[in-house]
């Protein structure tokens, strides 16, 4: 099996697509395997090779580089705890952005069986939800994934950074600055400047996530 077969054979064995797969694996860019795949680039290098195996660690080493034995490795001969985990999947909660309650989803709410799982792009995710409309346009575009992990808002809440607010008025994704001349309210502040920043009271916000990274395509399991 080639290289290009290989990466085929991956992508379509994790139930993604080659730009989701190149985000998981830690690149802006899925240019680098479509070299592959178009046969531009004739191997899959060592350092290809180990981001690939950090996103995904049950993948067998030796078939990636060589295309010999099984593609993933289930461990038979290595120490029980020395097996690496598999790769993180978390629900995807069908909201539309973003409007509707994410607490049902969060932990052991009661709709959390019902969800489709995704893999995650990074560690730490606990959902996926959608994100809809432009106001966080460009880094946030309308229809992409993104994956948050909840905040204690009682320790620390990461000003300045991008966060989905979940409220009595909804869920938005926003970023998420203290307002200094009221202790009370913070601002809520959209990428796109067509957009005014929202003054939200924070006894209005139920909870906080944040935004650990977001794809713009992918597929569900």
């Amino acid at each position: 099996m080639n290289p290009s077969d290989r990466l085929n054979t991956l992508v379509s064995h994790f139930h993604t697509n080659v730009k989701a797969f190149a985000e998981m694996c830690g690149y802006d860019r899925p240019q680098v395997f479509y070299d592959i795949i178009k046969g531009k680039t004739k191997n899959i290098s060592a350092a290809m090779c180990e981001r690939i195996l950090k996103a995904f660690p049950s993948v067998s080493r030796v078939w990636l580089l060589t295309g010999e034995g099984k593609m993933i490795d289930d461990g038979s001969k290595r120490e029980p705890e020395e097996a690496e985990p598999a790769a993180q999947t978390v629900p995807l909660v069908h909201l539309s952005a973003l409007a509707g309650p994410i607490a049902a989803y969060y932990e052991e709410g009661e709709d959390l069986a019902h969800c489709e799982r995704i893999y995650s792009p990074v560690a730490g995710a606990d959902l996926a939800i959608p994100i809809s409309g432009d106001s966080m346009e460009p880094k946030f575009p309308n229809g992409s994934i993104a994956f948050i992990s909840r905040i204690n808002e009682a320790s620390f809440i990461p000003w300045g950074h991008t966060l989905v607010l979940e409220t009595e008025n909804g869920v938005f994704i926003k970023n998420v600055l203290p307002d200094p001349s009221d202790k009370s309210y913070v601002w809520a502040e959209s990428i796109n400047e067509k957009y005014p920043p929202m003054h939200v009271p924070k006894t209005s916000i139920f909870r906080m996530y944040r935004v650990l990274s977001v794809v713009k395509c992918f597929k569900t399991l």
